[in-house]
């Protein structure tokens, strides 16, 4: 997602961890970033934040954030196929 400003990316997850009742330490809140880990990071839940504003990643570094979350998730782009129709079939 994209936000015009630092200030409407912190409503937005504001907003968003409000209605889910869920909530979150923030850890860094610097003028470049924002750095956030829900309350039960590390029991059950590894869920964190982190965001860099004014700053454009490669198309490299997504690219293997991408694979590396594939893996993870999928265990292999082998599952991640066999998983694939089950989803078209879910958003159709």
């Amino acid at each position: 997602m994209e936000y015009s400003s630092r200030k409407s990316f912190v409503t937005a997850i504001r907003s968003y961890t409000n209605s889910r009742g869920v909530h979150y330490n923030v850890y860094e809140f610097e003028p470049q970033t924002f750095y956030a880990k829900y309350k039960t990071y590390g029991r059950g839940c590894d869920w964190l934040i982190r965001a860099r504003f004014n700053y454009t990643i490669s198309y490299r570094k997504a690219w293997l954030a991408k694979q590396k979350s594939v893996v993870k998730v999928f265990s292999g782009w082998k599952d991640y196929y066999q998983v694939l129709p089950w989803w078209f079939s879910v958003m159709v």
